[in-house]
């Protein structure tokens, strides 16, 4: 799992503090990415556990139109408001984290494991991104 601290290492940026209304106003939006997109995934360009789900999406399932939000082109200051926000939400403060229709599926571990035993085309049938055929996709 990635975390901030390996982002910290890698780009050094001037980081400035934020007020309540700027971090209200990014978890808002965080909070409406996860909802308007039928698969929305937080992750990091650099973190191989977000490549790794990444191959699970886009090379085995074969899906399109997964937003992905890469937190390390954020604003440092941006990118540690969201990941505080989404360890409120999910117990997890690392990346990635896998949303399906608004709901928490997991990081690498879990969406791999999911995704192993058959788990993840059920939650991707229910959510009518794919068909019981698995060979058709609505997205």
């Amino acid at each position: 799992m990635c975390s901030s601290q390996e982002w910290s290492n890698a780009y050094s940026l001037n980081d400035t503090i934020l007020d309540s209304r700027e971090k209200s106003e990014i978890i808002r939006q965080t909070d409406s990415e996860i909802q308007k997109n039928k698969i929305m995934l937080f992750s990091k360009t650099y973190c191989p556990f977000s490549r790794g789900i990444k191959e699970i999406l886009f090379k085995r399932l074969k899906l399109r139109n997964v937003e992905v939000h890469e937190l390390d082109r954020d604003r440092k200051k941006t990118m540690n408001v969201i990941q505080d926000y989404l360890q409120q939400k999910t117990g997890i403060r690392t990346v990635p984290q896998l949303f399906i229709n608004g709901q928490f599926v997991g990081g690498f571990l879990e969406t791999s494991e999911k995704n192993a035993d058959g788990r993840l085309k059920d939650i991707l049938i229910k959510a009518h991104i794919l068909f019981s055929n698995q060979t058709e996709r609505r997205i």
